[in-house]
């Protein structure tokens, strides 16, 4: 029911309570003498009416809080679903932050694993490098201690005593580079 019609019947109930006991008791009131009094009294129908109309709006301000309650309850449920939304994705989101961590450590690691193989192969390398030039130099000694031939004088021997140690020296060098490859 809408306030306008509670307040127009409260106020139609009080017209017609006016006019009937006006025009029942109109008479009555010039033939004693007695009308001042009624006249009066007559303002307790006034009171009736502001009596009914103060109840009218207690029932109309009780009916809106019960809708304003109504549309607060709606309301407060409508927040606890996007709190728990908002829950929801701000866990996902620190997953999501945690899986991004995790993926960043084992990048690193990779990269770190990856400068150590390259470091490694360098390394390689450098002695692969440094094993041909002393294969190189022990072929060159070789070739110089085979033209020389072999005789069996004392100068082919102190001649041949430093191209010897040098060869000797050539072969540890390669043992060394290779050995420690393993």
């Amino acid at each position: 029911m809408r306030p306008a019609w509670v307040f127009v019947g409260v106020l139609a109930i009080w017209i017609v309570y006016t006019c009937v006991v006006r025009l029942l008791g109109a008479a009555a009131w010039f033939a004693e003498g007695t009308w001042p009094g009624v006249f009066g009294d007559s303002f307790g129908a006034l009171n009736t009416l502001f009596t009914g109309l103060a109840f009218a709006a207690f029932v109309v301000s009780l009916r809106y809080q019960r809708e304003e309650l109504a549309e607060q309850r709606e309301e407060l449920k409508l927040q606890r679903i996007a709190l728990n939304e908002q829950r929801q994705e701000l866990a996902r989101s620190a997953e999501a932050q945690q899986e991004q961590v995790a993926a960043m450590h084992r990048a690193a690691e990779a990269q770190e694993r990856a400068a150590k193989a390259q470091e490694m192969s360098a390394e390689a390398q450098a002695r692969t490098a440094r094993v041909a030039e002393a294969a190189e130099s022990l072929r060159a000694v070789d070739l110089a201690l085979s033209k020389m031939g072999s005789s069996g004088d004392q100068n082919w021997a102190v001649r041949n005593k430093g191209l010897t140690a040098k060869r000797d020296e050539l072969i540890n060098t390669i043992t060394h580079l290779t050995g420690s490859v393993g």
